[in-house]
């Protein structure tokens, strides 16, 4: 009898691969395929059909994913689609700054700002303005403190419930704020580098220290943002 086909790691495998094609295209281009293949005269015309095509269909999935998203408020839905569109944009803009196509680079950006602004408005703008374990913590000691008499519990290092969720989510802040952060850096650097090395740090400095801000006001909470300012 023959098993039941896996979808979950079908559509993966596939989406796997599309990353892999995505990646080598972009590191060196088309210049691998025989003029017998892709003849150089159709080279542009092609590269432009195929953009084109992918900014239809990811702006459709975008639009489609994007509704249920904001109408579900589903947050994972939400960090999803922040990955995503940062690590596109990201790479877009530093392509466009290393090839001297200087205008789309500012286009990326206003792009960004336009879709990664509500998704971070709904990722964050709720009332758990939480990042990393401090909720956890918060909500551990309150606990013990207004047990009169709390009964022993056995000792346990991992939170369960709605505390894994806290943790959870402040794991994925984290990691949006660690991608973005990285992206705004490379870019910077990639933006000052014929500035020499002084000029390339400030511009690292200044990508961090904005992002901090960022985030900072998007989650309300600045004791995280402060430490990592004073790092840049």
């Amino acid at each position: 009898m023959s098993k039941r086909l896996n979808l979950p790691i079908w559509f993966g495998l596939v989406s796997a691969i599309l990353i892999l094609a995505g990646i080598v295209f972009t590191c060196f281009g088309f210049t691998f395929f025989p003029s017998s293949i892709l003849p150089p005269a159709s080279l542009l015309p092609w590269v432009s059909g195929i953009y084109g095509s992918v900014l239809i269909g990811w702006g459709l999935t975008l639009l489609l994913v994007g509704r249920i998203a904001f109408r579900t408020k589903d947050r994972s839905l939400y960090f999803a689609l922040a990955i995503g569109i940062a690590l596109w944009l990201a790479i877009e803009a530093i392509v466009s700054v290393s090839t001297g196509v200087l205008f789309n680079a500012g286009v990326d950006l206003a792009v960004a700002f336009l879709l990664l602004g509500p998704l971070l408005v709904g990722l964050f703008g709720d009332s758990h303005r939480v990042f990393g374990d401090r909720h956890f913590r918060g909500q551990a000691s309150r606990r013990m403190t207004s047990t009169p008499n709390p009964e022993p519990q056995p000792s346990r290092l991992e939170p369960v419930g709605d505390e894994r969720g806290t943790l959870n989510e402040g794991m994925k802040r984290f990691i949006l704020f660690a991608i973005i952060a990285t992206a705004a850096g490379l870019a910077a650097i990639d933006m000052a580098w014929a500035g020499g090395p002084v000029a390339r740090v400030l511009a690292l400095a200044a990508s961090l220290a904005l992002t901090c801000m960022a985030f900072g006001a998007a989650t309300g909470d600045y004791s995280w943002v402060d430490r990592i300012w004073s790092i840049a």
